[in-house]
């Protein structure tokens, strides 16, 4: 989802998942907890159809500009190209925190497995960040 400080909304995701995911020793990292504090306003949700299919033609607008300029380039790399365009949002609406849930490649016995995550912008991170404290 871009730049950015990255929260999930559990601890097995936090504390397993990740680091596995990401190939990294659980004993390198240290799992916080905190409370993200913002104004719906500054929120781009991914979650909800009408902000997904905004965001969806922001891209295809912005491809066409680019294209037109002989400024676009092709990305193969399907997340670079996501995080791309998501930095460009950002910055242009001024966005705050992006939210997202993603499916986990996996499912249980009952249902899928999805992973709800959260994307604070660096620029709003010190007003957004609140109650951060160590999970043991």
């Amino acid at each position: 989802m871009g730049k950015g400080v990255y929260f999930w909304d559990n601890l097995y995701t936090a504390n397993d998942f990740w680091p596995k995911a990401r190939k990294i020793n659980k004993k390198d990292i240290m799992v916080l907890k905190a409370y993200l504090e913002v104004d719906k306003a500054y929120i781009l949700n991914l979650d909800e159809e009408d902000q997904h299919k905004n965001f969806e033609e922001f891209c295809d607008i912005l491809k066409g500009e680019l294209i037109k300029r002989k400024k676009y380039i092709p990305v193969r790399n399907r997340k670079k190209l996501w995080c791309f365009y998501l930095n460009y949002y950002k910055r242009l609406y001024d966005v705050a925190l992006i939210t997202r849930t993603f499916s986990a490649g996996g499912h249980n016995k009952i249902f899928d497995v999805n992973r709800k995550q959260y994307c604070v912008s660096e620029k709003f991170k010190d007003s957004i960040i609140k109650n951060v404290e160590e999970v043991v």
